[in-house]
């Protein structure tokens, strides 16, 4: 099986400390858990597109 190097929660979920302290509990065996509340993700999701669009980057399996 693939080895999970990290669960980041972002957004607008990232902002609630209940949620985020219940999912780190939850998963914490599983991989390393980051908190990212202030990313934008829309902004880094066209980011990337853009690299693979471009010849960039290549795109990512993401399971």
């Amino acid at each position: 099986p693939p080895r999970i190097a990290g669960v980041v929660l972002t957004g607008g979920m990232a902002r609630s400390a209940r949620l985020t302290e219940r999912l780190r509990q939850r998963l914490q065996w599983l991989a390393p858990v980051v908190v990212l509340p202030e990313v934008e993700e829309m902004h880094a999701l066209a980011s990337g597109v853009l690299r693979v669009l471009r010849g960039q980057e290549l795109p990512g399996d993401y399971i």
